[in-house]
Formats: C-alpha cells, structure tokens, sequence
C-alpha cells in the first residue's frame, strides 16, 4: 500500500524516471564509448554488473504489474461507483422532500417566538412534530461513499454530517431565540442547496468538477423550492440573515 501511494507522487515518479534514464545511458550508451566500442568489453561489462541489470529487470516488472493492478482496480471501483450511483437521484429526492416536511416545524416556532415577544396573552400554535428521516438514503450514500472517487467521497460525506445535525435540531420541541431558528432554517437551505447541485452530477448530466462551493443565489433558490414565503416579514429577517453569513465569509 505505501508502494502505491508512492507511485501516486509526481515527485516519485520524475525520480524514478530521472533514475532510470541515467541507469540506461551508464548501462548501456556509455560503455560502447569507454570501451572504444569493443563487443567482448562491453559484454565483460554488462556480466560485471549482472546482479544489477537482474534486479532493475525484477524492479520494472514489479512496477508494470502494480500499474496493471492499479489500473483494474480503478476501472473495478468505477464500475461499483455507476452502479451505486443509479440509486442516488431517488436518494436525493426523498431527502428533498423530507428537508420540505422539515419546514412547517421551524415556520411554527418562529410564529411562536412572535408571539411571546410581541403578546404574551396570545394562544400559541402547536409545534409539529419533526419528520422521520427517510430510510433508504443511507445504503445509497455508503455504497456511494465506499466506491467514489475522494471529492465525490467528501462532499457526500457532508452532506451526511450535515443532515445528522439538522435532524438533531428539528426533535427539539422548544422554540429557542430568533437567531437560533434563523439559523437552523438557513442551514436547511445550504443542505437542500447541496442536494440540488448533487442532481446533475447524479443523473450523468454534468461532471463532479462543475459543482460550484455554494452562494447565496443558490440558498434564496433553494428557500423556494422549500415552500418558504419570501415576501413575509420572516423570510425578509431570513434573507438579511443569508446575506450576512455570506458576506462574512
């Protein structure tokens, strides 16, 4: 293992290859001239350092068959990782809809912190109870995880850590301060806005490569396809919200 990660070095590979140019030119370009291009001092030569010539012989072939191991187990790894892949737009869209289902809890709490910051005799409305996760979109993103490439891998794995947090939130019951809800519904929006960009790069549409880190564009669509109304006083706090954690960096 530490052999391949070896060769996977540029830095390796231009030594080696340095290496091996000088081992050529000492070995068998330089002695014709040494030896005033004699054949029978030539072979004493190349018999002198047979050990040598054997085991750079051994070296090269051992190189060779790791190339064509490495090779077979890459094409074997993206075979597995289309195969996992077939499974993901599905996967993708149940967490969709759940992060949907997620919104009427959060829309609750805020009206009831709204109403036990401005009228304390107001009756409160019930807080929905949090959606299940759904269950099938974990084996998807292990295999998908398992065989993917390390970008893929990561972002994936994001998105997993990130929709482990946002369930944890949304089972608390209690309201909690306005900055707290803003915040929990801002981050729904930046994980629907990752599921949205995954679409395409799922569905063969596009390459890995063109997923863009997410913007603040991408998070006001996403509140949209959420169902949140954008022109009520708490999407205006929301926005101004959104814009302030982007622009803080």
């Amino acid at each position: 293992m530490l052999v391949v990660k070896a060769f996977e070095s540029k830095a390796v590979i231009s030594i080696t290859f340095t290496l091996f140019i000088l081992y050529f030119v000492s070995m068998f370009i330089a002695p014709w001239f040494t030896t005033a291009f004699s054949w029978e001092k030539y072979q004493k030569v190349l018999y002198t350092w047979q050990s040598l010539n054997v085991g750079v012989l051994a070296f090269t072939a051992s190189v060779i068959a790791l190339s064509i191991s490495r090779y077979n187990e890459e094409k074997k790894r993206e075979r597995e990782f289309t195969a996992a892949k077939a499974f993901l737009p599905q996967a993708i869209s149940e967490l969709c809809l759940y992060l949907n289902s997620c919104v009427p809890t959060y829309t609750a709490k805020m009206e009831v912190f709204r109403i036990r910051s401005e009228n304390f005799n107001s009756s409160e409305p019930p807080i929905p109870k949090a959606p299940e996760l759904p269950r099938n979109y974990a084996s998807v993103f292990k295999e998908s995880i398992k065989h993917a490439s390390p970008e893929v891998g990561d972002y994936l794995v994001r998105i997993l850590r990130d929709l482990q947090v946002h369930h944890s939130r949304s089972l608390e019951q209690t309201a909690g301060s306005k900055d707290y809800l803003l915040a929990c519904i801002h981050e729904i929006g930046v994980l629907r806005a990752r599921l949205d960009s995954l679409f395409k790069f799922a569905r063969n549409e596009k390459e890995f490569s063109s997923i863009k880190p997410i913007d603040y564009e991408q998070v006001i669509t996403a509140y949209n396809s959420l169902n949140l109304d954008l022109n009520s006083k708490f999407s205006t706090e929301l926005i101004n919200y959104t814009r302030f954690k982007f622009n803080a960096g």
